[in-house]
């Protein structure tokens, strides 16, 4: 009897015209229709629920379940199933999972869900089962705020569209932050191959705005503040630094200077005893360097040796040029006297 009164007097204070709104025999309460179809069916109008006590108060909905359960609200068009519903899917009073989800029959929105909220606050997007804060199960796409033919972005403080950025904690306006992209590794590091992008501006001398790629789980190949880039160390002190052997089809080096000048005519070319003289007092050769000089700079510049080493034969070749020509004269001094 008190509950027959109780929802008289709602259905009194709805605005609503008295002759539409019904209980029906079966249990069916029409709000703006005379011919519900479910327990409770509003027809041209909107419902509206409200609590004035502050928080945590709100609507809930309480259910009395042991065995496992789904509840959800939902959006259908001709009951042909639900094009978008949110609920949850719990066994007993443990909840599995909340969801969002849709496009499908009326009895499997919850199994076959789009979005997933897990209880320890893991989000997952085309899984059930997130095992991190964010699981994706899919690709995905980032829209770029260009086209192909637009220039590139220029860096700006923040994120732009189509830029992901990591961030040191709670601090989104800093300009510290740390990004790894990873695969493998699950159950051992050592099988990871990872991208580091490190944004460190102090107090990180290791993570310092450099880049850091690795496979196996070890580094193996750094971009350095600077830009130097490192190939087997972490410590690069050229553009280019490689730790271990280069093997290349072609190899091009760009020089100043080509020595074509040694067959100009005013090249002064060393006489050969004057070479040897050179060569007895100080163990090398005139304009080569010195065995304990490539000790002391620990490298050699490929380009200048090059031009050095080309200068010695351009050099060795007037020299044979010379002992041909004095061969030839003394030829023929000796045809002469054998003539005699």
């Amino acid at each position: 009897m008190k509950y027959h009164l109780s929802l008289l007097l709602l259905l009194a204070g709805a605005g609503l015209k008295a002759q539409t709104n019904v209980i029906k025999e079966t249990g069916k309460v029409g709000i703006g229709i005379t011919t519900p179809s479910d327990y409770l069916q509003v027809h041209g109008g909107n419902i509206r629920v409200s609590n004035s006590n502050g928080y945590p108060f709100g609507v809930s909905l309480d259910m009395d379940a042991t065995a496992s359960w789904a509840r959800e609200f939902s959006f259908t068009h001709s009951n042909a199933g639900k094009m978008a519903c949110f609920g949850v899917y719990s066994i007993g009073s443990n909840m599995n999972y909340a969801y969002i989800g849709g496009n499908t029959t009326a009895t499997t929105a919850h199994a076959a869900p789009w979005m997933t909220f897990k209880p320890n606050g893991y989000v997952g997007i085309g899984t059930t089962n997130p095992h991190t804060i964010f699981s994706v199960s899919g690709g995905v796409t980032i829209y770029a705020p260009i086209n192909s033919a637009g220039p590139r972005p220029t860096l700006a403080p923040g994120t732009i569209t189509g830029e992901i950025r990591g961030t040191s904690p709670g601090w989104y306006g800093g300009d510290d932050g740390f990004m790894r992209l990873s695969a493998g590794g699950g159950t051992n590091a050592g099988t990871k191959s990872f991208i580091d992008l490190s944004g460190y501006t102090a107090t990180q001398p290791d993570m310092f705005q450099n880049i850091v790629m690795g496979t196996s789980g070890a580094e193996r190949l750094r971009i350095a503040s600077n830009g130097n880039v490192g190939i087997g160390t972490n410590n690069p002190g050229a553009k280019l630094a490689v730790n271990g052997d280069i093997k290349a089809q072609k190899i091009k080096v760009t020089t100043t200077e080509w020595p074509d000048y040694v067959f100009q005519s005013d090249y002064k070319l060393p006489g050969l005893l004057e070479v040897a003289d050179f060569i007895t007092a100080h163990k090398h050769l005139p304009g080569v360097p010195s065995e304990a000089d490539v000790k002391k700079e620990g490298s050699v510049d490929v380009g200048q040796m090059n031009e050095i080493l080309l200068r010695k034969i351009e050099e060795l070749t007037l020299y044979m040029i010379e002992l041909k020509k004095e061969n030839i004269a003394l030829k023929g001094r000796l045809e002469k006297v054998e003539a005699r």
